[in-house]
Formats: structure tokens, sequence, C-alpha cells
């Protein structure tokens, strides 16, 4: 199964629609129904569910169907002109779409008849340029299926209609994961005939680092846990200075430096208060100072910091002294993120936003209108990318898919329609031994000073676990009221779960929610979730549903 085909599944009855007025703008090319003609050639068409008066400027027939383009008068308003006049326009089939490609030029081919059928199916208005440059860009792509999805969104939503959001969205939908991806881009750079530049170990770097997220997370705490160990006032000297030189051979802290300018140095404190007392039992001078050093750090330190604690473990001898060598095996054995607490979850998920670049733009304009001249602040996976394709000229094209499929996340990542706010996210993670793609999509709504509403929403999950294989979990919140569907193929999973309920509605009642059910269900669930991208497809830019307009 392909975790983009999860991704937007939604029931449409979950969701409030918005209504707004129909907006048709002159040169748009729209397909409809004549149902009713009235005096003065004014006509219902239907449009889908949508039912519309318009002005006709032709002569038509009841019950048959017409490609339409709205026009300007001489008085400046707008009517419907019939396209293709001399053979009555209503062509049905194949007739239809062969007609109105030799209207714009457009050779008959196959993809042209699919997009022109693809069209008028989904009820989509467009103008000549638009279909122009889409078939243009299908006949480029390797991928017409996942092109003509594509062009539908960017029609749907009011995209940029541009040939960089076509190739976006084209591998947003590539069936390879972005694990895989990233694996692969990740062996292309450790070939010989790639120059080894800054930005290329810097790129390798960060790939690293999301491909083993949770390691780089593990490291990161145990950095944390041993800083702790130094500063804090409750552990003995031994400790402290245990942990200290654990620090320097890291290379986290200079070997130069004693216990009190290392503080110094971090803390910019004066040396008469970094030798009192009140210094260490301080907790925000502690978290301050550890926030200090690992700021110092580069992103390469980070991701060697676990590995680098291995290392120390496996030099431990006869004559590394007890408490170095208590605390080494104590941090390397550290555990990490745990999926049971909420709050390292929450962090993890921030991280791989910004190790991805998901935000690189908004960061980007935040440091200019900031006036703020710091390039590492934009440092993501990226902004790395971007870097390296223009140093490898022609060699860099090979990243051009990576690329692409972040810049279609980020487009998809996040929709607003009126009170109605949906977020995508999906990034390769760690689960047991298995590396796989995770999916996740919240749907809710905001309340009128614009924060989300905790009452009402749905989060569907997408997981692949080293156990149980492919796992939907859909969650749905309604009024605080929480029902939970697990939808998995593995026999005996009721039993796994029962025993886990008791304690999942002692913590959901914690935090004021009532858990109301927890099921199983086999995977002919699945069916009964809408077709993929049902929610995206569903929330246009401009809805037609109950408006009735006369143009």
């Amino acid at each position: 199964m392909n975790p983009t085909q999860i991704i937007h599944s939604m029931l449409n009855s979950d969701r409030v629609q918005q209504a707004s007025t129909l907006s048709v703008r002159p040169g748009q090319i729209i397909n409809g129904k004549v149902q009713k003609i009235f005096p003065n050639n004014i006509a219902i068409v239907q449009l889908g569910t949508m039912r519309l008066h318009a002005q006709v400027e032709a002569a038509i027939e009841l019950n048959e169907r017409y490609w339409f383009e709205a026009k300007h008068d001489k008085n400046g308003e707008l009517y419907l002109k019939v396209i293709d006049q001399k053979m009555g326009g209503h062509l049905v089939g194949k007739e239809s779409t062969v007609s109105l490609l030799g209207q714009f030029q457009l050779p008959e081919t196959k993809l042209n008849r699919q997009l022109l059928q693809l069209l008028q199916s989904v009820n989509l208005s467009f103008t000549k340029e638009q279909l122009t440059k889409a078939a243009l860009w299908l006949n480029e792509t390797s991928n017409p299926t996942s092109g003509l999805k594509a062009i539908e969104w960017m029609l749907q939503k009011e995209l940029p209609f541009t040939n960089q959001t076509f190739k976006s969205l084209v591998a947003f939908l590539n069936p390879a994961s972005i694990s895989s991806q990233l694996t692969d881009v990740k062996n292309m750079l450790n070939n010989a005939r790639i120059p080894s530049s800054d930005s290329v170990v810097q790129l390798k770097s960060y790939l690293s680092s999301i491909l083993e997220g949770s390691s780089q997370m593990n490291g990161k705490k145990a950095l944390e846990l041993t800083i702790d160990q130094w500063l804090s006032p409750k552990g003995s000297k031994q400790t402290q200075d245990a942990a200290f030189r654990i620090l320097q051979s890291l290379h986290v802290i200079s070997k130069s430096l004693t216990q009190e300018e290392a503080i110094s140095t971090f803390q910019k404190l004066d040396q008469r208060q970094v030798g009192s007392e009140a210094a260490r039992l301080d907790v925000n001078t502690r978290a301050q100072i550890t926030n200090e050093i690992i700021k110092s750090l580069t992103t390469s330190q980070v991701n060697k910091l676990e590995s680098s604690l291995i290392g120390l473990a496996g030099s431990i001898s006869s004559e590394t002294p007890t408490e170095d060598a208590l605390l080494i095996k104590q941090l390397v054995n550290y555990k990490g993120t745990s999926f049971d607490n909420g709050l390292e979850v929450k962090q993890l998920f921030k991280q791989m936003v910004q190790l991805l670049g998901l935000e690189h733009e908004k960061e980007f304009s935040a440091l200019i209108r900031n006036n703020i001249e710091n390039p590492e602040k934009l440092e993501s996976l990226k902004s790395l990318l971007l870097t390296v394709m223009n140093e490898l000229g022609a060699t860099g094209k090979d990243l051009e898919p990576l690329l692409n499929r972040i810049t279609g996340l980020q487009i998809l990542s996040q929709e607003v329609n009126g009170p109605l706010q949906q977020l995508y996210m999906q990034f390769p993670l760690s689960l047991g031994s298995k590396l796989s793609d995770v999916t996740l999509q919240w749907s809710g709504q905001k309340k009128e000073n614009g924060q989300i509403d905790p009452n009402f929403c749905r989060i569907l999950f997408y997981l692949d676990l080293e156990n149980i294989n492919e796992t939907i979990i859909d969650m749905q919140v309604q009024n605080r009221v929480i029902n939970i569907s697990i939808i998995n193929d593995t026999d005996g999973l009721e039993s796994s779960v029962a025993p886990n309920q008791t304690l999942l509605k002692e913590q959901l009642t914690a935090l004021n929610y009532v858990l109301s059910s927890v099921k199983v269900n086999k995977s002919a669930e699945k069916e009964r979730l809408p077709q993929p991208f049902d929610a995206i497809n569903s929330q246009r830019k401009q809805s037609y549903q109950g408006v009735d307009i006369k143009i």
C-alpha cells in the first residue's frame, strides 16, 4: 500500500462545507448540461451537482452537453459562448474531446483526450493557456497518471499553474517511499565521482540525521543527560568530574578548559559567580548552559554523538576511572525517544519538520524581515539540496526528484478552507529496527480567535510496523469524546489491544478527554474510507454546492 494513497483519506460526511459564490471569469472553459431553456437565451446549466442560470450567446438544445467559454459582451457583462457552434456543440464522448482539441489546435493524442475527459468528469473550469500547458507537461512526464492527478489538484486548489508546481505534485505521488529516496540520494553522494565539498559533506550528514532520526535524538538526549550529571548539585563530586571528562572526550568541551572556565565560557558569568553554589543549584542556569553547549555544536557533531559514545565504551579499560566507565555505559544504553512520552514524540515531529526543510521559505522570509544574517538558521535538507544541485550542475539533476518531493509535501502540507484546516506530514522514522515512512493527517477547525479547536478533530496515521506491518489508526474526536479504529490484518490483535485500553482511558481522562471505543478491524475496512486524496479533491477553493448565479 502506498502511504500517499492514505494520507488524505477522510470521510466526506465528517466535514462541514462552507458554501461560497461560484466565480466564472472571462476566458474560462466549462462543460455543462442544459436542463431548462427560457426565453431570451436564458438557460439552466448543470455543472456536476451545481445548477446555475446563464445567458447563452447561441441556440442550444435541451438535455445536451456543451463546452462553454465565458466571455465579455460589449457592455462588459459575462455570457457563455458555445464552443464549435458550426457542429452544434453537443458532441459527446470522443467526438466532444476531439472537437475541443481541434479548436485549441492541440494534437489528438490519448493523453490529451484523457486530460479533457478528466476535466469534464470532475467539472473543472480552465483556460486555453492552462490546457495548452497541461498538455505539454503530460507529454513530458514519465508518469502521466500522476500528472493528471497533479493537474486536477492545481485547478481545484487554484495553485500556481507552473511547471514547478506540476513536477512537485507528481514527485509527491511517487509510490516509492521517501525513506528509499533519501537512501538513494545518500548512496549517490557517496559515489567517487561526486566532489566532496563542504556542502556535499553537510548534505550527507543531514541525510544521516533524517534516516537515523531516532539515533540523532538519542545522541542529543545522552548529551543533555551528561551535562546534567556534570552541573547537578545532587550528584557526587566524582560523578560531576566523570561527566566533565566525558564531555571533553566527546570534543564537546575543550580539554584545555577547567570546569569553572567551561561554565564561564557558556554562561558568560563572572568567575566569582561561577564558583558559587547558587549557580549550580539554579535550574534555569543549568538549562541555559545546556542550550549554549548544544548551540555551539555543528550538525555533524550532533549526528556523531551516539557513535562517539559507542566508541568511548569500546575503549574502556582497567585504567578507566570507575565513575567514567559506569556513566559511559549508562549513556550508551540510553534509549532516547520514548514513544510513550507525548512531549518527546512532539519534539521528534518538530525536529523532522526542521530537518526536511518543510518551513524553509517561511524561515527565510523571517530572516529577511528581521534583517538577520545567519545562514546556519536556514540549514535544512531542502536548502542543502538546492545548494548542492547548483554546485554539481548537470550531475545535480539526480537530486531533483527528492527536492520536488519535499516541495510537493510543502504544497499539500497545510490546507485552510474557511474555518477548516488540514495538516499533512510524511517523514521516515525507525520504529524498532525497521525504517519506514510515517504518514499523518490532521483535520479540524479553528475557533474565532484563530486557535485550533481541540474539541473536534480527526487524526489519521499510516504506519508500517516491524511485527504487524501495515497499520492505519483512525482517531476521531467529537466534543472531546474519542473513538479509535485500528485497521490491521494481524490475527488476535484485539487481545493485545484490550489490556491497554484501561491505561489509555485513564491518561485521556487526565487530559479531559473521554475514550468511547477502540475497535480493531481487518483491512477490508479500508474500503469504507474514501478513495485516495478525497479530502483534497472535495475541498476546492471555490465550492459550487448550493450556489445559483446568473451570468
